[in-house]
């Protein structure tokens, strides 16, 4: 069995200008007044990106949003809200989550067509996060 090792609270993980834009915020309808609903934050999530072998037209990293369980385990439909380029905000549905059976992690495959040109965001590697070889939801 390889060893799965996240880095420790307190270890240097480089941090850089991008670092704040893979992260956003998760999306949930709630009350509002008038009996109708509104598009609410219920929790933060961030991108992180998985090296892959890359073919043409392919980009290098699978990316997923990444989230706590607990945030989306009861909701019917969730979004996230993104940052376009010119600064407006947008929700994009999450069309599915897997959840970890132990722990309080979610996370969907994030693979918007033309992401890093419509959006500002980053998707962290994630070597970033951690060492060894460690794969997500194993």
């Amino acid at each position: 069995m390889i060893p799965r090792r996240l880095r420790a609270i307190g270890s240097f993980v480089p941090l850089n200008d991008q670092f704040p834009k893979t992260v956003a915020f998760i999306v949930g309808a709630r009350p509002a007044p008038g009996g109708r609903t509104a598009q609410t934050p219920i929790g933060t999530g961030f991108f992180i990106g998985v090296p892959r072998p890359v073919e043409r037209g392919q980009r290098a990293f699978i990316s997923y949003l990444v989230t706590a369980a607990h945030v989306v385990r009861s909701e019917p439909e969730t979004s996230v809200r993104l940052r376009r380029m010119d600064g407006t905000l947008l929700d994009m549905p999450v069309p599915k989550w897997e959840v970890h059976e132990r722990d309080d992690v979610a996370l969907a495959v994030w693979d918007p067509p033309a992401m890093d040109q419509r959006f500002d965001v980053s998707v962290m590697p994630l070597p970033g996060f951690v060492t060894g070889s460690y794969e997500p939801m194993r």
